[in-house]
């Protein structure tokens, strides 16, 4: 089996919607969040976190269609 950029990129964009999700639910959940007693409230980070992973995501896919549509264009063209 051999690996390909094509490859590659689908993976890094399946992991990077994949993570994204899953720290939104986590944030979300206040799993990494822990009790502050000078705020009297839970502190956490931001869900706006989970745009890092989602961002990589998507570029990573964008990228990965644009590979692939080049790909299909030159066995068009042979």
């Amino acid at each position: 089996m051999k690996i390909t950029p094509l490859a590659v990129l689908s993976g890094v964009a399946i992991l990077g919607l994949v993570a994204a999700l899953g720290l939104f639910t986590a944030i979300n959940s206040n799993l990494l969040s822990h009790y502050d007693y000078a705020a009297n409230g839970l502190v956490g980070p931001s869900p706006l976190l989970a745009l890092i992973p989602l961002g990589i995501g998507v570029l990573a896919g964008i990228a990965a269609l644009v590979l692939w549509g080049v790909q299909q264009g030159q066995r068009s063209s042979s």
